[in-house]
């Protein structure tokens, strides 16, 4: 999944900025354009980067250029919010991790406490240990 989201970012880093625009002209051909707007001098027509399609002779769709512009603009908050699950998880695991410590330190302490007036010391630390491994069994 990181080489995946390695390559994503790389891709998305190297692409025309967005957003991207979905559009056809009066002709009929379906073409993407992204970027900064921008404006010929000369005619102080604006415009913006082609991206793909605007040829006759292409076979790009009004519905491949909607989802390929769709994808392109929700790429960097998808990437966020792949990066924000990560590290939520990363902390899960950690605070889930301490709450085991915890929980095995106040099992030995229970079963101290309880089992302390009935049992030799050894017998309550051989019963911890078989609840261990009792707890360690696959479900």
């Amino acid at each position: 999944m990181t080489d995946l989201l390695a390559r994503l970012r790389e891709l998305e880093a190297a692409a025309t900025d967005g957003p991207w625009e979905a559009a056809s002209n009066a002709y009929g051909v379906n073409f993407v354009h992204g970027g900064p707007e921008q404006i010929v001098e000369a005619t102080g027509t604006k415009y913006r980067a082609l991206v793909c399609g605007g040829n006759d002779h292409d076979t790009l769709t009004v519905e491949d250029a909607v989802l390929i512009v769709a994808m392109r603009n929700a790429l960097p908050d998808l990437l966020n919010t792949i990066d924000q699950q990560a590290a939520r998880i990363e902390a899960l695991e950690r605070e889930i991790e301490g709450l085991r410590s915890e929980n095995e330190r106040l099992s030995q302490a229970v079963c101290s406490g309880i089992l302390g007036g009935l049992l030799e010391e050894a017998e309550t630390a051989a019963l911890v240990d078989f609840i261990k491994m009792l707890r360690e069994q696959p479900k």
